[in-house]
Parts: structure tokens; C-alpha cells; sequence
């Protein structure tokens, strides 16, 4: 018994003297291992203060200490004394976060493509000046759409220069008419922030998430304002996504707008033009000619198309759009190529019949989860599985 928790201590050791560089291995067995996270938590307890990443330590004389300190019948604060004196608070802090951060991650399988908001009755909110207003009960459907008599009806008493904004949840959508009548198509999981009335020379609004825009054109240019990039146009049609918090990407559907890098002292741009899109992302723009944009008109309309898509994706929409967690029990068939077309308002059950009728795949609903694996029943051929 002793020399398994000698061993244990020897092993516990090792990590926290490797901090911060831990290996792969090491992280795994902490994961793996309950007795060696409780050496490394009485460890890390015992020595109060590490400081590992300037003064490397000697493993065999701290694990003596160890034992010392266990039999040695004098108070615990002098008998880690010698432990404590030459070592920092602050990197101890740093050791005692970076191990049980790591530890206390959740494990994510593979094959999960979308994990569901785990909000207690999650509903579309808007605010005006900061103060919560109470919407139209359709407002609070899955699907809904805040009309210009909507608009009007709540702000015909708010300052024109009030702050409003939307926050739309995962597992909903709403489309918003502005006061200039240009309508915003926003997607699960997204918010928009907006003047009660545009007065200005330009009409700004801020993004966060993903939206399709349809903007009435106007000489006051209209700007959309990201955490990178911001957008310029007249009058047009596009869609953002800013839901990679580390790229947004543009897409032109219809018209002109230019793109402008806002993270750069030199302030790049890009003009796009019909069917061009653009990458914002670490500082660079990648710009693709000539995409595909009905995927993204579609939404607007109230369906969900894919054409040419990887299963992986379009399920990950699905899995936003209804606010299900997505897992994918063989994850050989995640790039699978499909054609995919379905009326959002129709409800996930109709989503996932519509997919079951596909080959190669089949997808099952377990409780907030949709788990999706190869298909058992390959003669059921609705649809062709698109070349790679």
C-alpha cells in the first residue's frame, strides 16, 4: 500500500515540477486518475506557494521532504517551513489553475459538432435605454418576425437617440424591421444593437452572432459594426458571421459593400461584389470570387438550404437553429457531401425525417441530443450522395 502511494506522490511530483509545460500523457492520466488528483491537490495544499517556472526543483529531495513533513510530529506550519519559504504565492496560483483547469474541463467526445445553451427557458429579449420591453407574444415563437407596427407601437414614446437591442437565443430566429425599413434577419444565438430612429449622417448597428441584412437604400451610408470588421453599404443585400469568435465572415448577395479591417492601424479593406465573400481573421482578409449564395437569401426566406454541404455542417445548424446538442457516433461519415432543403417553421421533427430519408446516415433524437451515426437501413434511398 505504501509503495503505491509512494509511486502516486513520485508521479504527482513530476507534473507539478513539469508546470507548465505538462505533457499529453500526464494531462490524461490527471483526467483519468482521481487518487493522483488528490495527491497533486494535498501536494499543491503542503507547498502553498509554487515557484516552478524560474527555479526548477529537485523531485527526489522534495518527495523526502514529503515524507518528513508526514512523520515528523512537530505543528504542520513549521514542519513546512522549508517548503514554503523559497517559493512564490503568485505562481502558485498560476500551477493551482493551470492543473484543475484542465482537470475540471469537460470531455468533449469527437464527434460533438454543436453543444446546446443550457439556459432555463431561453426567449428573445429586447431592450430599449437598458430597460427590459415586453414583446408581442408571437415574439416569443421560434420563429417570429418584429414588424414596422411593432416597431413603432414600443418606440413611439422613446427617444430617437435610445440605445435598442435584440438578443436572440439559441433555438430561436427573428427578423427586425429598423426604422428606415431595412429588415434584419437574425439567426440563433445572435445579437443586434441599434438607435431607437436613425438621425444621423450614417446609420450604424452592432452585430454579434450571424445576420442577413436587407437594407433599403438610403444616401446616409449604413454600417455594420463587428468586433473586427466593419461594413459599409447603400442599399443591399448581405449576410455576417461573426459565431467563429476568431474570423467574421462577409457575403455579398446582392449589390456593393466594402469591408474594412478595424483591428489594423492602416484600416485594410476589400469591396465585394454579387457572390464574392470575405474572411476577416487574424488580421488578413481571404476573398472568394464567386460562392454559393442561396444558402444564405434561403435563411432569410424561412428555409434551410445546403447544396454540395458537408453532413457535419449542416448539422451543426440544426443543432443551433433548434438548440440541441449534436453528437456524431461515427465520425467517418461527418463530411459525407448532401444536397439538403427544408421549411425552418416546419419544426425539428420534420427536420429530422426530412434527413432520415437520405442514405449513408441516420439521426436519432435523445433527449436534448441528436446523435447521429451510419445508417442502418441503406435500401431507404430518397436522395444521392454528392461526390466529395
Amino acid at each position: 500500500m505504501e509503495e503505491i502511494k509512494e509511486v502516486l506522490q513520485q508521479k504527482a511530483l513530476e507534473i507539478i515540477d513539469q508546470l507548465p509545460d505538462i505533457s499529453d500523457e500526464q494531462l490524461e492520466a490527471l483526467r483519468n486518475d482521481a487518487q493522483l488528483r488528490e495527491c497533486c491537490r494535498e501536494l499543491l495544499a503542503l507547498k502553498g506557494d509554487l515557484y516552478l517556472y524560474e527555479h526548477p526543483l529537485d523531485v527526489d529531495g522534495r518527495l523526502a521532504m514529503l515524507h518528513e513533513a508526514e512523520t515528523d510530529k512537530k505543528p504542520a506550519g513549521r514542519r513546512l517551513l522549508r517548503w514554503l519559504l523559497p517559493l512564490s504565492a503568485v505562481a502558485a496560483a498560476i500551477a493551482l489553475f493551470f492543473i484543475f483547469s484542465h482537470k475540471n474541463e469537460p470531455d468533449i467526445p469527437a464527434g460533438r459538432v454543436y453543444t446546446a445553451s443550457t439556459a432555463t427557458n431561453p426567449k428573445v429579449e429586447m431592450t430599449v435605454g437598458g430597460e427590459d420591453i415586453v414583446l408581442p407574444k408571437r415574439t416569443q415563437e421560434q420563429e417570429q418576425r418584429f414588424t414596422m407596427d411593432d416597431y413603432r407601437e414600443i418606440l413611439s414614446h422613446v427617444d430617437p437617440a435610445e440605445q435598442v437591442a435584440f438578443n436572440v437565443p439559441s433555438g430561436h430566429s427573428s427578423d427586425i424591421a429598423l426604422s428606415d425599413g431595412s429588415v434584419v434577419s437574425l439567426h440563433p444565438g445572435s445579437r443586434l444593437a441599434f438607435p431607437a430612429k436613425f438621425t444621423n449622417t450614417e446609420r450604424v448597428v452592432k452585430l454579434e452572432g450571424e445576420a442577413y441584412f436587407n437594407v433599403v437604400h438610403d444616401s446616409r451610408p449604413f454600417i455594420v459594426m463587428t468586433n473586427q470588421t466593419e461594413t459599409t453599404v447603400l442599399g443591399t443585400e448581405f449576410n455576417i458571421n461573426t459565431h467563429d469568435g476568431s474570423a467574421t465572415t462577409v457575403t455579398l448577395v446582392k449589390g456593393r459593400v466594402q469591408v474594412k479591417n478595424k483591428n489594423l492601424k492602416d484600416n485594410d479593406k476589400v469591396l465585394l461584389g454579387p457572390g464574392m465573400q470575405t474572411v476577416v481573421k487574424e488580421g488578413t482578409f481571404t476573398t472568394q470570387e464567386q460562392i454559393d449564395t442561396k444558402p444564405y437569401s434561403y435563411w432569410a426566406e424561412g428555409y434551410l438550404f445546403y447544396d454540395n454541404a458537408e453532413l457535419q455542417d449542416v448539422m451543426r445548424k440544426v443543432g443551433q437553429m433548434y438548440n440541441m446538442t449534436v453528437e456524431f457516433k461515427n465520425t467517418d461519415i461527418m463530411h459525407l457531401k448532401l444536397r439538403f432543403f427544408a421549411e425552418r417553421k416546419a419544426g425539428l421533427d420534420a427536420v429530422i425525417n426530412r434527413l432520415n430519408s437520405m442514405r449513408h446516415f441516420h439521426v436519432m433524437r435523445s433527449g436534448n441530443t441528436l446523435f447521429v451515426d451510419e445508417s442502418v437501413h441503406d435500401n431507404c434511398i430518397t436522395a444521392t450522395r454528392l461526390p466529395m
